[in-house]
């Protein structure tokens, strides 16, 4: 049950980070984050096994020895219902297992929503930039020039480089710094 558990956590993430990579511009991706969409986390509240075992008792007779009467010894045997069990000890039983469980949506753990893939903006203009972090929930500020201070830009700045490569994993709010091209 753990694993199936892990998987379904593991999916659930794998559909929220393939969503949220910027890189992923597919139509559906796009709008998506556009409407804020967050996917769903699932957990297995509630799982029930059945197992069936054939019980069998038989009473050992054993005969006389030296003229005197032998003990009878009982003996329990317990195998659990299988096709090979009945096959060779030719027992005449029905058998099931059960498994039941129950899947239920619940919300998203802790952090998990606030994350978010950085785009590699390098080579991009600030508007192409602004538009992406803009989509994730992403803010940003331009690095100050070697003199200190802030370059002028237009949307069509071009971004040489920028904190957190494309790729890494940030958080909602975290501020990108982008520095442009002079």
């Amino acid at each position: 049950m753990a694993e199936a558990q892990a998987a379904l956590d593991a999916a659930s993430l794998a559909q929220f980070l393939a969503v949220y990579n910027s890189d992923n511009q597919d139509e559906l991706a796009v709008r998506l984050r556009e409407i804020g969409y967050q996917p769903t986390f699932y957990t297995l509240p509630e799982t029930d096994v059945e197992a069936r075992v054939s019980l069998a008792m038989s009473v050992n007779q054993t005969t006389t020895v030296n003229g005197q009467p032998g003990v009878a010894k009982p003996r329990m045997y317990a195998a659990p219902i299988n096709a090979s069990s009945t096959n060779k000890y030719n027992l005449d039983v029905k058998a099931s297992a059960t498994l039941k469980f129950k899947v239920v949506p619940v919300p998203p753990p802790g952090e998990v929503t606030d994350i978010r893939v950085v785009p590699d903006l390098v080579g991009k203009t600030l508007g192409e930039a602004e538009s992406l972090l803009v989509q994730l929930g992403l803010v940003y500020e331009i690095a100050p020039d070697q003199n200190g201070d802030v370059p002028a830009t237009t949307s069509a700045t071009v971004i040489a480089n920028h904190t957190a490569s494309g790729g890494e994993y940030v958080k909602v709010g975290d501020v990108l710094t982008l520095t442009v091209v002079a």
